[in-house]
């Protein structure tokens, strides 16, 4: 139990159509437009402070729920539907916690959220588990920004033990012992990236 612990007291969606300038490719499927979903959270911590923070993803259909049968149209509506199921799972727990906990919370949830939002739309199958990951994806991020902001410290210095109640052993293992996620992270970014690439 740490002061910074949190707890998700709003979730709002905003999506919105994006034109690519240049159709991207996913395997066989090329992408011209996609939607774009913006997430806003308010937490609260244990001190009593609240603040916002805010997440987005494009919800790529494309490749995370890839099905050849199902129409783009109904694929879109069940991963809007998806993450709006999920803003409302994150709002329902009221438990307070680090971000990774709290998504540790609600993740045996994440199918069962998808498998409804597809049969509420008449989907013909259901999305991958992967689908449901890329729908949490922005809600995710907006929580850990969120924890940030309203503990006043950057979110990268809050996955340490000072932060962080339970070390890596808790999630991957005894190996894991004594071990959190900020030491596998760089203390201040590289000044330069060499590369960067898109894996498809």
């Amino acid at each position: 139990m740490r002061e910074s612990d949190i707890r998700v007291i709003e979730a709002q969606t905003y999506f919105s159509d994006e034109i690519a300038r240049e159709a991207f490719g996913f395997g066989a499927a090329v992408a011209a437009t996609l939607t774009l979903c913006h997430v806003r959270v308010r937490v609260e911590n244990r001190r009593g402070l609240m603040a916002e923070g805010w997440g987005a993803v494009f919800l790529s259909h494309y490749w995370a729920f890839p099905s050849l049968t199902v129409p783009l149209a109904d694929k879109d509506a069940a991963m809007r539907r998806t993450t709006e199921a999920l803003c409302a799972l994150v709002v329902s727990n009221d438990q307070y916690g680090h971000p990774i906990d709290l998504f540790r919370d609600i993740e045996q949830s994440l199918a069962t959220a998808s498998v409804r939002a597809c049969r509420d739309v008449g989907a013909t199958e259901t999305m991958p588990y992967l689908g449901a990951l890329v729908c949490m994806s922005p809600i995710d991020a907006a929580i850990h920004d969120a924890f940030g902001n309203v503990n006043a410290i950057s979110t990268y210095a809050g996955y340490g033990p000072d932060h962080c109640s339970n070390d890596l052993s808790t999630y991957l293992g005894p190996q894991y012992r004594d071990r959190y996620l900020a030491d596998m992270l760089r203390p201040n970014p590289a000044p330069r990236v060499l590369i960067a690439h898109t894996v498809g």
